[in-house]
């Protein structure tokens, strides 16, 4: 199943200065708005595979009369998407998202100024990452107190609270929002036209005032001072290749993506390529392998399981169930040019299964799903297992951390909890949907996806055995203090 990754607290005066009435956009008539959560209501009820996996319908149907009953006024697009943002923490599917107009989008990206600074969030607080203000003399690496007087900590957490998870999990959530903190702020915070901050540098506090500043100047000036091409979070680019590091007894595999495209370093496909590296690991008399998981957003069944077939001496199997539970979206025009073509993708890919809808064999075939056990690779690594995981770790991930935590419980995972929950998720088939009046945007999962493990979803992605992170002085002198601490314990376990 490909995983896609598409795509109020501050004083009102304040944030006026910086927001013209035409930028925030015409007001819509509070029955219109109420016309927009009716039909975000039916079509997540009637499309949704998993929306009642971690909230019960009548808490949903409380949370919805509770938007509705606030829907007594006119607002415009970029308040009503906050006051029914935070739905993202009911629904609890990482796949599925609320995100603002693409009116709002615009207006943001040209024409409103936004927080001066690039983040890192570790251990529970702010931390300035690249300072893009014009105020030079805050260095990378202060600590943030507060942000025009609310704890940095209570806005971040905020943030969270508006944005989209597996389930409670808030790894996956925070790194979006850590590598895109001024867009974020401004679709829930709003946009002031400056910022007065308290930071911390080496045990001193000292309050500033830096101005509010374009998108356009902060990426000329991420590229002018620290060489860094500054874009949205669902753009970033990684090096999505495969690559071994043997270093005598130990070995480093990188399992960035798990996407059928995947190639190796050396050029060869993903089976090729895993063939080739267990092959040597075994000619090596490798001991210790660490697969590196962490920034892996996910892919396709047929990757997971070629690599989990050198990695488990056992036949497996992947999925325990996979269906949706519909085959015909009730209003395909809410899906803008996918919608006319989907309820006949639907109809070709789905059939009846009791109360729900199963992938037909034309589908298993499309995803790469088999219910027939994948017998163990030729060359299966049976010596020692650390797999290091952090918030990006997300869907097929998940479930490749679940799968190894089932059949490999002497594995150590050491990180952070995955943002992809190990048992189940809802993904597949995924459009945006437009509501009529707001524009608002929902991105929409149709299929629930179970992952075949020995555990209960509790609501949480895969935990690490070791909670390890990377802090900011770590990240600003390009230290992986995460392969360094698994590394020292490989030494230290030698040495025993």
């Amino acid at each position: 199943m490909n995983r896609i990754v598409m795509l109020i607290g501050l004083v009102c005066c304040t944030v006026l200065k910086a927001q013209t009435a035409k930028q925030l956009g015409p007001l819509i008539a509070a029955d219109k708005l109420q016309e927009d959560v009716a039909v975000l209501k039916k079509q997540l009820e009637t499309v949704h595979a998993g929306l009642y996996t971690y909230t019960t319908k009548e808490e949903m149907d409380r949370e919805f009369l509770n938007i509705e009953e606030q829907l007594n006024h006119p607002m415009s697009d970029i308040q009503f998407y906050r006051l029914v943002a935070p739905l993202q923490q009911k629904i609890k599917n990482g796949h599925s998202m609320i995100v603002p107009s693409e009116r709002w989008d615009m207006v943001k990206e040209k024409e409103l100024p936004v927080f001066p600074f690039d983040v890192h969030w570790a251990n529970n607080r702010l931390y300035v990452l690249r300072n893009l203000s014009n105020d030079e003399s805050i260095l990378p690496g202060s600590l943030i107190r507060t942000i025009n007087g609310e704890p940095a900590q209570a806005v971040f957490n905020e943030l969270i609270d508006h944005w989209t998870s597996d389930g409670n999990n808030r790894t996956y959530p925070a790194k979006h929002i850590s590598s895109d903190f001024p867009n974020f702020y401004a679709n829930v915070k709003g946009v002031p036209s400056s910022f007065e901050i308290v930071i911390e540098e080496s045990g001193t506090k000292r309050t500033v005032q830096v101005a509010a500043l374009l998108n356009g100047e902060l990426k000329q000036k991420a590229l002018r001072r620290y060489g860094v091409k500054r874009v949205p979070w669902y753009l970033e680019e990684t090096d999505d290749r495969l690559s071994l590091k043997i270093m005598g007894e130990t070995a480093l595999l990188k399992v960035p993506t798990f996407d059928s495209s995947s190639k190796g370093s050396d050029g060869k496909k993903y089976p090729k390529f895993y063939e080739h590296a267990f092959r040597t690991l075994r000619m090596a008399e490798v001991k210790h392998l660490i697969v590196d998981l962490r920034d892996n957003g996910g892919g396709d069944p047929p990757p997971q399981l070629a690599l989990l077939s050198h990695l488990i001496n056992e036949p497996i199997v992947l999925y325990k169930r996979v269906f949706a539970i519909t085959d015909k979206i009730s209003d395909p025009s809410l899906y803008g040019r996918e919608g006319g073509a989907l309820n006949k993708r639907l109809a070709k890919f789905l059939q009846k299964d009791g109360e729900v809808y199963g992938l037909n064999e034309m589908a298993q075939k499309r995803f790469g799903i088999s219910w027939e056990p994948t017998p163990p690779a030729k060359n299966v690594f049976t010596g020692k297992l650390y797999v290091l995981i952090n918030g990006h770790s997300f869907s097929a991930t998940g479930e490749v951390a679940g799968m190894l935590k089932t059949y490999r419980k002497d594995a150590l995972f050491i990180g952070e909890e995955t943002g992809g929950n190990p048992t189940q998720n809802t993904s597949g088939v995924m459009v945006f949907m437009e509501l009529p009046h707001s524009k608002i945007r929902i991105l929409q999962s149709l299929i629930c996806f179970e992952t075949n493990v020995d555990f209960e979803n509790d609501g949480y992605g895969a935990t690490p055995d070791y909670p390890i992170e990377n802090s900011v002085e770590q990240v600003l002198s390009g230290v992986d203090n995460v392969l360094k601490w698994t590394l020292d314990y490989i030494k230290s376990q030698k040495r025993e």
